[in-house]
C-alpha cells in the first residue's frame, strides 16, 4: 500500500478586490502524506504581501518566508478573437516574447488580415496591460494566434510551509490580510493503495501463494487488509501484513483488490496496483 495521495485544490474567488496585484496557489499538487504544503504569494510589491497570513483551523501556520524565485518561466498563450492574454504568474521582466504560430487580425466584419508571421519578436508590440495580462489597445481588430512568452516572475513572492500528518484528511487554508478573507484552498489528502509483495513458485505449479501488503511511504506492514482476488474475498492480512492464498497458479494473472479503512480502494486509486502474475 502506498500513502501517495490525491490532492484536491478550490481556488475560490477573491473578496471585495483583496488579491489585486497579487495572486496565490498551491505550489506542488503532488502530495504525499508528511510531504508539506507550500502556499505562495506572488506580488509586485513588498508590501501587497507583508501582511497577508495564512491559518488552518484558526491556527496561523507561520509567518512565511520571502523568496526569490527569479529564474526565467516558459508558457503558451493563446489569443482566440480578442487582444488580452492571461500569463500563468505576474512577470517582472520579459525575455522573450515570439509567435509561435502567425498571428492574425480580424475586423468586426471578419476580415482577415497577417498581424504578425510566425518566429516574430513581439516585444514592443504587446505589453503589459494589467498585474498579469499582456495584450494590445486596439478597438479596430481582434487578435488569433499564438504565442510563447519566456519572463522572470516576481518581483515578490511569499510562501507559507505546512506539513500533513500521515492520515487522510481534508485541510482548509484561508489567507486574509488584516483580519479580511483573500481566498482559500482545500486540500484533500487520501491514502492510496500500493505495491505488495506476491511470493512466487515454480511456472505451472498451484498452490499457496504469500501476500505481502506494506504502506509504500513508510514501509510498514498493515493488517486487517480485505484482500479479493478475481473479486472473491480470501480474508485479511494478519499483524505481519500477511495473507496466505491457495490454489493459486503460477504464471497466470490475476486481478486483486485492496480494502482497508482509511485508503482508497485500490481499484479506484491511479496506482499500477490491481493485478499480480501468481
Amino acid at each position: 500500500m502506498s500513502n501517495s495521495t490525491t490532492l484536491k485544490i478550490d481556488f475560490s474567488l477573491p473578496s471585495g478586490g483583496l488579491t489585486k496585484n497579487r495572486m496565490f496557489e498551491i505550489l506542488d499538487t503532488d502530495f504525499l502524506p508528511t510531504k508539506p504544503i507550500v502556499i505562495a504569494g506572488w506580488a509586485r510589491t513588498h508590501e501587497d504581501l507583508e501582511n497577508c497570513i495564512v491559518t488552518l483551523a484558526n491556527n496561523s501556520i507561520g509567518a512565511g518566508v520571502f523568496v526569490d524565485r527569479s529564474e526565467p518561466y516558459s508558457e503558451t498563450l493563446s489569443f482566440s478573437k480578442r487582444n488580452t492574454a492571461d500569463l500563468r504568474y505576474p512577470p517582472r521582466s520579459f525575455d522573450t516574447l515570439i509567435a509561435e504560430s502567425d498571428i492574425v487580425s480580424v475586423t468586426e466584419d471578419n476580415v482577415v488580415s497577417l498581424f504578425a508571421p510566425k518566429g516574430t519578436n513581439l516585444q514592443g508590440i504587446l505589453s503589459l496591460v494589467s498585474f498579469q495580462t499582456i495584450g494590445i489597445q486596439s478597438e479596430e481588430y481582434k487578435l488569433v494566434g499564438t504565442v510563447t512568452a519566456v519572463y522572470t516572475r516576481g518581483p515578490f513572492c511569499r510562501e507559507w510551509t505546512y506539513t500533513p500528518s500521515n492520515n487522510s484528511a481534508v485541510y482548509l487554508f484561508i489567507v486574509s490580510e488584516n483580519s479580511l478573507f483573500v481566498t482559500s484552498f482545500i486540500a484533500e489528502i487520501v491514502k492510496k493503495y500500493g505495491s505488495s509483495d506476491w511470493t512466487p513458485d515454480d511456472e505451472g505449479e498451484s498452490g499457496p501463494k504469500n501476500i505481502i501488503v506494506k504502506d509504500f511511504v513508510t514501509g510498514a506492514l498493515l493488517q486487517d487488509v480485505e484482500v479479493y482476488v478475481n473479486e472473491v474475498y480470501k480474508g485479511k492480512t494478519d499483524e505481519d501484513g500477511l495473507l496466505v492464498v491457495n490454489a493459486i497458479v503460477v504464471g497466470t494473472p490475476y486481478n486483486v483488490k485492496l480494502v482497508k479503512p482509511g485508503y482508497i480502494d485500490s481499484d479506484l486509486d491511479d496506482l499500477d496496483n490491481d493485478d499480480f502474475v501468481g
